[in-house]
């Protein structure tokens, strides 16, 4: 374990050292050591390649909250007695179902992962760094993502020895520099309009914070839900204390925009070094899709750093056409993968190769590894064998839904439930338990629905999703179905989901949606259309007593 006194007498008595490594709890001790972190502070600062996710603050709220499921590696280098290089890392604890890999300090928190050094030591330090962690970690791989431009990469292009190990992948960076940023006429127009409704304020306090982020959270996880099948905050409870964390060293600057007491757009920013990095949150609510209030956000947020004086805004890589829509200028980063493995090398190479003529062609790698991921989820979830012959149906499937009819008498049902209304919580309760409809594709079909202008019906109980059922005006004004009496009145619900455990609680949850829509009558029609592939629901609703029609509503996305 590392003193204070300790690592003074270390610096004094070394010259021109080679690089040092230390692991787990020295570098917890390191951390500890106040002459250490002046230093490591000093040389950030003057590193004109490093980010903020290379800063003390950072790393040292990410290292110490994450500790549980990393294991922190440090590797530094001085000279004189000087801090010349230094390397933040962290392995894994645990193997995930991808290849294992040493990573930057940060991981997926990180958007930018590279090392810190002086000027006229960037190549030699990080050679000599890595020939000391495949020493220590010689059946481990690293892999930094993304190394932020200009930094020092001359080492891995012409020293033989990493020509053969190291794999470099370039990517597009969007940057809005402030300095060249205006707001056009058409786009005037858009946050003139976003004005009349909604207010665009910044998040200074913390107990502020603290209270957003329980609804912040909520936006975000729906969208990355339906986007790529992720849920930050429910998955990773630390996530919340980290970006409070990050907050507290006012490194996160949070706006948000809100129409009355609703969300309708949020950005979690890191600041250092008069730069700003998108990290952290970034979300839109489906509900007010019609006014683009993600896109107008971010201009509201752009020219705020304009007013704050904000030298550039780094929107991070990724080919989101949003991004290339509000960067004003692009340029190049690079993700390293360094190996032992002469196999894995080549592995490596073939697949840069491929990338590069997939990008030559304008193919959006990424979206090919999205796609990718998405069928073998699927087949995870629903079994191989599952996912062939709903293929083979789309083939001859006529109907891409079914529907099913009841009549409800709402006298005698009254409104015996408690039914909330575009409740995106309950919508993030889905498990797939009485349908084939995965989480991913169930997300995605609701985020699309929302931004159609669609209403969802929902009850949840303990963090399960018992009953959803999709309401949609323009549909049922559409329809053909007639009213079938004076006092019976029609409507139709899509996507209706129920939980195997409340089936026979259908009529009611139905009649509690029938009061919320207002319909004024003592019985309804209630038509409900559900998927034609879905067999285990469409069993369910047969067993419920509900009759199928040769008749269907037009659907919500036509």
């Amino acid at each position: 374990m590392l003193k204070e006194n300790a690592y003074e007498n270390v610096k004094i008595g070394q010259r021109d050292n080679k690089p040092e490594l230390f692991a787990g709890e020295d570098v917890m001790s390191l951390m500890e050591v106040s002459s250490f972190l002046a230093e490591w502070h000093s040389l950030y600062q003057s590193c004109h390649w490093a980010t903020v996710f290379q800063s003390p603050d950072f790393v040292i709220a990410w290292y110490k909250l994450y500790r549980h499921a990393y294991k922190p590696i440090i590797i530094r280098e001085q000279k004189e007695g000087i801090l010349t290089g230094l390397l933040t890392l962290a392995l894994p604890l645990q193997k995930s179902n991808s290849k294992l890999f040493i990573v930057g300090a940060g991981h997926y928190e990180s958007d930018y992962q590279t090392w810190l050094a002086t000027d006229n030591n960037g190549n030699s330090f990080i050679s000599g760094a890595l020939k000391a962690l495949m020493h220590e970690f010689p059946n481990t791989d690293l892999m930094l993502r993304h190394l932020p431009p200009n930094t020092p990469i001359e080492w891995a292009k012409m020293e033989p020895q990493w020509q053969n190990s190291c794999t470099l992948y370039p990517l597009t960076r969007p940057l809005v520099v402030m300095s060249d940023f205006s707001v056009s006429r058409r786009d005037r127009k858009r946050v003139s309009r976003m004005n009349q409704i909604g207010e665009f304020t910044q998040i200074t306090d913390e107990a502020a914070f603290n209270d957003a982020l329980d609804e912040l959270s909520i936006y975000y996880d729906f969208r990355q839900g339906a986007m790529y099948n992720k849920n930050p905050f429910r998955s990773d409870p630390i996530n919340r204390e980290f970006l409070l964390e990050l907050f507290r060293r006012k490194i996160l600057h949070v706006t948000v925009l809100k129409a009355g007491d609703e969300m309708v757009a949020s950005v979690a920013a890191l600041i250092s070094k008069n730069r700003a990095n998108l990290g952290g949150i970034n979300f839109h609510s489906p509900l007010f899709a019609s006014y683009s209030p993600g896109y107008v956000h971010f201009l509201m947020l752009s020219q705020q750093f304009v007013n704050d004086g904000i030298s550039s805004f780094d929107l991070t890589p990724g080919g989101d056409p949003y991004k290339d829509r509000l960067a004003t200028q692009h340029d190049q980063v690079h993700i390293l993968v360094a190996t032992n493995s002469r196999i894995y090398h080549l592995k490596r190479q073939l697949r840069k190769l491929i990338y590069q003529r997939l990008t030559e062609k304008g193919i959006r790698t990424m979206s090919i590894e999205l796609s990718l991921k998405r069928q073998l989820y699927f087949i995870k979830e629903r079994g191989l064998t599952h996912e062939l012959v709903r293929s083979v149906r789309k083939l001859w499937a006529n109907d891409q839904e079914k529907v099913y009819h009841d009549k409800l008498n709402l006298t005698k049902l009254g409104n015996n439930l408690s039914v909330n209304k575009n409740c995106l919580s309950d919508l993030l309760n889905y498990r797939m338990q009485g349908s084939v409809r995965t989480r991913w594709e169930f997300l995605e079909n609701a985020m699309r629905s929302l931004e159609l202008g669609a209403q969802v019906y929902t009850i949840s109980d303990q963090g399960t999703l018992l009953f959803c059922a999709w309401y949609n005006k323009q549909v049922a004004h559409a329809s053909d179905f007639q009213l079938t009496a004076a006092d019976c009145q029609a409507f139709y619900l899509q996507d209706f989901y129920v939980h195997p455990s409340v089936v026979a609680q259908i009529r009611e949850f139905l009649a509690s949606v029938a009061f919320l829509i207002n319909i004024n009558t003592s019985s309804a029609q209630v038509y409900l259309s559900i998927p034609s592939q879905d067999i285990q629901l469409m069993k369910t609703m047969n067993r419920a007593g509900f009759q199928i029609t040769r008749e269907s509503p037009p659907s919500a996305h036509d």
